[in-house]
């Protein structure tokens, strides 16, 4: 178990690394159904019924990695955080 940011401990599967370099994430064309949580005139809060599929191409590697998009965070000045889970 690693501790993160604020001192508790956290499982992880696999040991994390530092990574540097351009991360291109790409979304094949697909559309998302699911069902509405709530609307303003600002945005749309909703849950998907499926996970949106995406390629990952890393520094260093001839080529790109497919998975699914497991979270996006709101960073702060228009900067957004982005998990993804590697396929097996």
């Amino acid at each position: 178990m690693a501790a993160n940011d604020n001192g508790t401990a956290e499982r992880r599967r696999d040991d994390r690394r530092d990574l540097t370099g351009k991360v291109t994430v790409t979304v094949p064309a697909q559309a998302l159904d699911g069902s509405g949580e709530n609307v303003s005139d600002d945005g749309l809060y909703f849950v998907a019924g499926s996970a949106l599929e995406v390629e990952v191409q890393l520094p260093g590697e001839p080529a790109p990695r497919r998975g699914k998009l497991v979270r996006v965070a709101a960073m702060g000045e228009g900067r957004v955080g982005i998990a993804v889970k590697f396929a097996t």
